[in-house]
């Protein structure tokens, strides 16, 4: 019983160093380049509305300003 508490608690600290280490090495440098693959519709007056992820796979989503014309 201890040896498996201990073995989670040994792959829990492994998943939550790996995802600090994933995290804090993301690129953040093209923060202002907007995410691709993301949906937006067109709301006819010259807005959209962003309606999906898409084929976005991104962790911290940058939102153009305009799209296809739209704003």
């Amino acid at each position: 019983m201890m040896k498996k508490r201990f073995r989670a608690f040994i792959g829990f600290l492994f998943a939550a160093l790996l995802s600090a280490v994933f995290l804090t090495s993301c690129n953040t440098e093209h923060a202002d380049v907007p995410s691709q693959g993301l949906k937006f519709r067109s709301n006819g007056d010259g807005t959209c509305a962003l309606v999906g992820m898409g084929t976005c796979m991104d962790t911290d989503l940058v939102i153009p300003s305009e799209h296809d014309g739209d704003l």
